[in-house]
């Protein structure tokens, strides 16, 4: 999977683009298990690079945050495509619901990202305009099969 090319920027030389999952990778991980108060430094030397290197890639932590943001709302739309291919209704909402809510149960980091940083607001206009579309159609789905489906504002939590 190669990185989203940003306007204007080359695409990243092969072992610069794998430095830079493996910074995410381990954003993912020091974020999950000690949340936001981790430092650049602190993912940097679990990920098994310099700091320099993190700086190359993310200007300071909030960047590195917006980029593991943003990786996992992808995770989260995948999963909300997922269900909405399920023929069950209801079977797709409440799996899919499972897994978000696994995810955020288990990841110290994502909940701090979610409610209690200064972008909370931006980051849940963000999941608004890709999510609720997804899940929508899919919550009025179940309806109509006579399941008694939850509204889009509890299937996300804030």
């Amino acid at each position: 999977m190669a990185e989203r090319a940003e306007p204007g920027r080359p695409p990243l030389r092969r072992d610069a683009e794998l430095n830079r999952r493996r910074l995410l990778a381990s954003a993912r991980e020091v974020f999950r298990d000690r949340g936001l108060a981790a430092t650049l430094d602190d993912v940097a030397r679990h990920a098994g690079l310099g700091v320099g290197t993190a700086y190359r890639h993310f200007a300071n932590k909030e960047e590195l945050v917006d980029a593991v943001f943003d990786a996992m709302i992808d995770q989260v739309e995948a999963s909300a495509r997922e269900a909405a291919t399920d023929p069950d209704p209801w079977h797709g909402l409440a799996s899919s619901l499972e897994k978000v809510c696994e995810l955020q149960a288990h990841d110290r980091g994502l909940r701090e990202v979610m409610l209690g940083t200064g972008k909370a607001a931006q980051r849940h206009a963000v999941v608004d305009r890709r999510i609720k579309p997804l899940v929508d159609p899919l919550i009025a789905r179940a309806k109509e099969q006579g399941c008694c489906a939850p509204t889009w504002s509890t299937w996300i939590s804030r």
